[in-house]
C-alpha cells in the first residue's frame, strides 16, 4: 500500500495484466539438449495477454484474455516447468504482450501505456501500431512529423495508426504535437516514460503501468516508480473535468 486518502475521485477500476500462457494450445518438439538445458524436448507455447479486474471490494474476479499475439519457448515438455529458468532465447517480450493488451483496450477509449525507458516507448508504440488499423483522423498530425523529424522516424508510421511514443528525447514541438493529437482525438494511445506522468493535463480513458516501482524485489537494477509517481501515472485514467471513470 503506497497511498490511501477517504477522498473519493473519479470512478477508476483498477485490474492486473499480465502474460498468459495458452498452455493447452503447446506445441512439444524435440530439441538437442544443451549444459544449461538438459531437457530434451522444446514447448512452444502462445502467449496471450490476460487482464484480471475486481470490480469491487466484495465480488470476485473476472477475467478476459486477449487473442494470442507471438510465442515463447521452454526446456521442458511439462508446464509447471515453463518459467524463467527453462525459457529459451527469443520470444515476445512482455512489453508487446502489454502493447497487444493496450491496442484491444482502444476500442473503449484513449489509452496511455506508461513504461520504464525511451526505448521501450518507442517499441511498445510500434509494437501496438502493428494491431491497429491506418487511421485516417491521423493524416494531419502524421504530416507534421514527417515534415518535422522525417519520414523514415519511427514515430510517423506510429501516427498513421493512431498511436505515438512520448520521451524527453523528442522536441519540445513534437511533443506538444503528439498531446494535442490524443486531446483531440487523432491518436487512440501513447506509449511514455514517466514524461506525461508529471504536470501534463492529458486525460486518458486506461492508463497500463508497464514499469516496476520503488519497493519491488523482483526489479532488479531497473528504475522504480516512486509513489508519487505511479499516483500521478494512475491519476491519468478518468481525469475530473474530462470522463467520469477510468481505467
Amino acid at each position: 500500500m503506497y497511498f490511501t486518502d477517504d477522498w473519493r475521485g473519479p470512478r477508476r477500476l483498477h485490474g492486473l495484466m499480465y502474460p498468459r500462457l495458452l498452455k493447452d494450445q503447446a506445441e512439444r518438439t524435440p530439441r538437442k539438449p544443451s549444459k544449461n538445458q538438459p531437457s530434451t524436448t522444446r514447448a512452444t507455447v502462445p502467449v496471450a495477454p490476460r487482464l484480471d479486474i475486481r470490480p469491487t471490494a466484495t465480488s470476485g474476479t473476472f477475467g478476459l484474455t486477449i487473442p494470442s499475439v507471438a510465442t515463447r519457448a521452454y526446456a521442458s515438455p511439462n508446464s509447471w516447468q515453463w518459467k524463467a529458468a527453462t525459457k529459451l532465447t527469443g520470444g515476445i517480450a512482455d512489453y508487446e504482450v502489454f502493447a497487444a493488451g493496450a491496442a484491444a483496450l482502444t476500442r473503449a477509449g484513449s489509452v496511455l501505456m506508461v513504461v520504464a525507458s525511451k526505448v521501450i516507448a518507442s517499441n511498445a508504440a510500434r509494437a501496438m501500431a502493428k494491431h491497429l488499423d491506418i487511421r485516417p483522423k491521423a493524416a494531419a498530425l502524421t504530416e507534421f512529423l514527417a515534415e518535422t523529424l522525417g519520414e523514415q522516424h519511427p514515430l510517423v508510421d506510429c501516427t498513421r495508426h493512431g498511436v505515438a511514443f512520448h520521451h524527453a528525447d523528442l522536441p519540445d514541438d513534437v511533443l506538444h504535437a503528439v498531446e494535442q493529437g490524443l486531446r483531440d482525438g487523432d491518436l487512440l494511445a501513447i506509449a511514455s516514460t514517466t514524461t506525461l506522468t508529471d504536470g501534463v493535463n492529458l486525460p486518458v480513458r486506461t492508463v497500463i503501468i508497464n514499469h516496476t516501482v520503488e519497493g519491488d524485489p523482483t526489479r532488479g537494477n531497473q528504475h522504480g516508480l516512486s509513489p508519487a509517481k505511479l499516483l500521478n501515472a494512475i491519476g491519468r485514467a478518468g481525469r475530473a473535468g474530462a470522463r467520469a471513470r477510468g481505467g
